[in-house]
């Protein structure tokens, strides 16, 4: 299943991926693969100096199989809000978060894949805050074949000699690297792709996420649907892999209001359809 895009822009690491579970030729389109990851570090000291307490988020976007990967963000979100470390010996690298990550990776992997007869490989990214080195990192975890074993491994991506660089996981990288031949924007990539129904394994609404300072977090997709015979156009607003039928940013006195901010990264989109003559309409599924 999947196409997970991971890519830095303007100091941000972002995230992206489709929505579609598959499970033999049936699928779902409401399979959450991009989220924060909450930490807690508490800095104790061997003096009677009282303990502190650091809390961001990391971020995780997963390809692979679905009971892998709960597991896995299951077993990392408890462990990573439980770290400590004494302060006057701490080496505060978030590599040392990384190999916490790497060691249920490796232990969960193997013990699904063993069940299921060698399937059930899961691959992902994952990035934080470092406060060794006072910035964003991100680290891609996949398996890798090495003399018939796979062992789970990761690797720093994103680095100053390579911060343009665009990172594509799951069964629709190939077929999203040949679209990044003509088109470099990572969302319209993942978007022309779920939209052409080429690779079945990858479908469902856009979810989206980056950093800000310290934390990761996700945001909703505000899309498009364009009717080219009637020249019209309506929002469509996603939150993962859910549909918002109303307009999820318009607040409401008489029920509870989902603090969510949403990206629009297709406005050019809009702009260009609006010079051609389209107007926009309501959603027809809308309340």
């Amino acid at each position: 299943m999947t196409l997970c895009i991971a890519w830095k822009k303007d100091g941000k690491v972002c995230f992206a991926s489709d929505s579609r579970a598959s499970v033999k030729t049936s699928y779902f389109d409401s399979c959450v693969k991009v989220i924060p990851i909450p930490i807690t570090i508490k800095l104790k000291y061997t003096t009677d100096k009282p303990t502190e307490k650091i809390e961001y988020n990391c971020g995780i976007a997963v390809a692979g199989n679905s009971l892998t990967a709960f597991s896995l963000i299951s077993n990392i979100s408890q462990t990573l809000r439980r770290m400590s470390i004494f302060n006057e010996h701490g080496d505060f690298s978030i590599i040392h978060v990384c190999e916490i990550v790497r060691t249920y990776f490796d232990k969960i992997n193997k013990d699904i894949t063993f069940t299921l007869c060698g399937k059930g490989q899961l691959a992902f990214f994952f990035c934080g805050f470092c406060l060794k080195l006072n910035k964003v990192r991100c680290f891609k975890f996949s398996p890798v074949l090495e003399d018939g074993v796979y062992e789970y491994k990761y690797e720093e991506i994103f680095t100053d000699s390579d911060s343009d660089n665009i990172q594509f996981i799951g069964s629709g990288s190939s077929k999203a690297l040949e679209i990044f031949k003509s088109e470099k924007r990572p969302l319209y990539i993942l978007r022309n792709l779920i939209r052409s129904g080429i690779e079945g394994s990858v479908g469902g609404p856009i979810q989206y996420g980056r950093t800000n300072d310290h934390f990761f977090n996700t945001l909703g997709i505000v899309d498009y649907e364009i009717d080219e015979s009637k020249k019209t156009y309506y929002s469509r607003f996603y939150l993962n892999g859910f549909e918002l039928l109303d307009d999820p940013r318009m607040l409401k006195v008489d029920t509870f209001h989902i603090d969510m901010s949403y990206a629009n990264p297709f406005e050019d989109l809009i702009t260009e359809l609006n010079r051609k003559g389209f107007s926009a309409t309501e959603n027809p599924n809308a309340n």
